[in-house]
């Protein structure tokens, strides 16, 4: 059975907290244990069920970087999908419009698609909220 915990930003501290979700749209908290705590709405974010690479779980608001290999006519083509870590209802846990890295021709690109996501070659590398830079 999945695992459904969640986590966002405390009010005060501005550091994660995580379990259970409590509250409604405004007023919400997380239950750590036997500890109410009032976190930012806009920061709440849902653990996927899934792990990355480094066993690291992965929350909804999450930046994702997932390397894949594709061959095509006997060409290995590499790329790198970075993005926005979603739950999609009839997709699955996706990245959200990735920028693209193509190794082959050094281009970088969005694209504009829920790319679904194979933990195994996934790694978080920050958070939408905590490191929003990296999706510049």
């Amino acid at each position: 059975m999945r695992d459904i915990k969640f986590r966002g930003l405390e009010k005060k501290t501005k550091m994660f907290v995580f379990g259970w979700l409590i509250g409604e749209e405004k007023n919400r908290y997380i239950r750590d244990g036997h500890t109410f705590v009032l976190v930012d709405s806009e920061t709440v974010g849902q653990f996927t069920g899934l792990k990355d690479k480094n066993k690291k779980r992965i929350y909804e608001g999450d930046i994702a970087e997932m390397d894949t290999d594709v061959i095509h006519d006997e060409l290995k083509l590499k790329y790198t999908y970075t993005g926005k870590v979603m739950i999609i209802a009839s997709r699955g846990v996706c990245i959200k419009n990735p920028m693209c890295y193509d190794y082959l021709s050094g281009k970088t690109y969005r694209l504009k698609m829920y790319k679904p996501i194979s933990a195994h070659r996934t790694k978080i590398i920050g958070n939408i909220h905590q490191n929003p830079e990296i999706l510049l």
